[in-house]
């Protein structure tokens, strides 16, 4: 192998664990929380990663607490809908691909907006624009190829006037 080879191999290997370990600084921000009325519970789902690109290897850890959210996934997930998932690109749009695919029988969901601002990870500081052009959008746009004829019809809440007498 040429020292041009050589050293073009060695820059591919250093791109590589770069682009591995911005991957996993991505990772550590996803978190799960449970709630209840009056409390809830926030956890890191991993929390190790390791690379060794001379064995060509990837452990990466998770949460015991989690194990039980991961093999739900990975039991409610075909290979195919796994497919279809690494394809979005939108955090928006993969979370909304699993609650339609909860779904799919029913072909209809309804959602009150603070319960899809929750499940969404939807910050309290967007308006509904922020909403339709940050999160619905781009669902349409990613889904709109998984799921056939996908509509969001937004209802809106009847104001109720208040009279003070």
């Amino acid at each position: 192998m040429s020292l041009r080879a050589t050293r073009g191999l060695r820059l591919q290997r250093q791109r590589f664990v770069k682009d591995l370990e911005h991957v996993y600084d991505k990772m550590l921000t996803l978190t799960y929380t449970e709630r209840s009325v009056l409390s809830f519970k926030k956890f890191v789902l991993f929390t190790g990663y390791e690379v060794d690109v001379d064995e060509q290897e990837l452990i990466v850890s998770i949460n015991p607490k989690l194990k039980h959210v991961l093999n739900e996934i990975t039991a409610d997930f075909t290979k195919f809908e796994l497919k279809e998932m690494t394809h979005l690109k939108s955090t928006y749009s993969k979370n909304m691909f699993r609650l339609l695919k909860q779904y799919k029988h029913t072909g209809y969901f309804k959602i009150q907006i603070e319960d899809f601002r929750e499940r969404l990870d939807i910050p309290n500081s967007y308006r509904m624009t922020h909403i339709n052009q940050k999160v619905l959008t781009p669902i349409i746009k990613e889904l709109g190829f998984i799921f056939n004829n996908l509509n969001i019809n937004k209802i809106k809440a009847k104001k109720v006037a208040k009279l003070n007498g």
